[in-house]
């Protein structure tokens, strides 16, 4: 499984510090997840401007490593990151050659967007009710 994830783990990924990886003490599913998504936000961050794959994951990092009391914080934030390199993804600004890849990695950041949906819609109440306190306080 290790090795798989090596070769999941481009340079600039984590900056040097694949003590940090090492550190968060992730299962196995948690490993494989972390790799796949870097790997993906690395191929997708090329085409999205500002480009900053290695903040995306080590927020990834965060969310994974996260205890029971940051873990809801952690995870809104690795969406709210996550749905901003995707909504600044431009496939075409890729290479030829690279599209395909690019593509692909883009539908599966989507796909994590949609399948935890509640994060945005958990953001969408927080937004309102910060709304509606704001307003109230002013009053």
């Amino acid at each position: 499984m290790f090795e798989d994830m090596l070769a999941y783990q481009p340079g600039a990924l984590l900056k040097g510090s694949f003590a940090e990886l090492l550190a968060a003490d992730l299962d196995d599913d948690a490993r494989e997840f972390f790799a796949h998504m870097a790997a993906d936000v690395e191929t997708v961050s090329g085409t999205a401007w500002p480009s900053h794959p290695g903040d995306l994951t080590r927020t990834i990092l965060t969310a994974l490593a996260a205890g029971p009391a940051a873990r809801p914080a952690a995870w809104r934030q690795l969406y709210v990151e996550t749905a901003a390199l995707v909504g600044g993804c431009i496939p075409e600004a890729a290479p030829v050659e690279d599209r395909p890849s690019v593509v692909r990695a883009l539908g599966r950041l989507r796909q994590f967007l949609a399948e935890n949906a509640d994060i945005a819609d958990a953001l969408a109440v927080e937004e309102l009710e910060r709304g509606m306190f704001g307003r109230g306080a002013g009053a």
